[in-house]
């Protein structure tokens, strides 16, 4: 009878490879190409709220690259937290309830900021891959017109490059062109 393996086994396995910078920057594109068609039909205080984090994301990759001998820029939990939890009640507050088609899309559209701003595996990218999927499906919410299909192509075809990039981790990446024709070709 075998043993069935501890802690330790189950951790080691279950560890997802780091996100290298490239495919970071894929999954600030997708965010951003998911979050701008569903930018007008929101406050105007949500939509800056949710596009300022992906910018503070890149503002931290940006230290990161010019600062090569420290170690990576990361925002503690805890504020990660506080973020989350106040931006529950501004949202609540300016919809007047927290339950609804309408604020539940507002607290995703920065949700999806705050979780790009913890991502740091493969892993979470995926998971990052999947919201970002949801929140480029609320602007059919409110109009399936083709105009509305036509301000998601952008985010289909970046969403088929950032997996592409996720999947094809660390040996390098190929040029951001031969993933966007490997993406974008299906797509069309």
């Amino acid at each position: 009878m075998t043993a069935l393996p501890g802690r330790a086994g189950r951790r080691a396995r279950s560890a997802s490879p780091l996100l290298d910078t490239t495919q970071v920057r894929w999954l600030g594109a997708l965010i951003v190409c998911a979050q701008l068609p569903q930018a007008p039909h929101l406050p105007l205080w949500i939509a800056a709220f949710g596009l300022l984090l992906v910018g503070l994301r890149f503002a931290l990759l940006r230290r990161d690259r010019l600062r090569p001998d420290t170690p990576p820029a990361r925002i503690p939990s805890w504020t990660l937290v506080l973020f989350a939890v106040a931006s529950a009640l501004a949202v609540r507050s300016s919809f007047g309830y927290l339950l609804g088609r309408d604020p539940s899309v507002a607290f995703l559209f920065i949700l999806v900021g705050i979780k790009f701003l913890e991502t740091r595996t493969v892993r979470d990218g995926t998971l990052l891959v999947a919201l970002a999927s949801f929140l480029l499906v609320t602007p059919f919410f409110r109009s399936q017109s083709p105009f509305a299909a036509f301000a998601a192509l952008p985010a289909l075809l970046v969403l088929g490059a950032t997996l592409d990039a996720l999947a094809r981790a660390h040996p390098g990446p190929p040029p951001c062109a031969a993933r966007s024709r490997r993406s974008g070709g299906p797509a069309c």
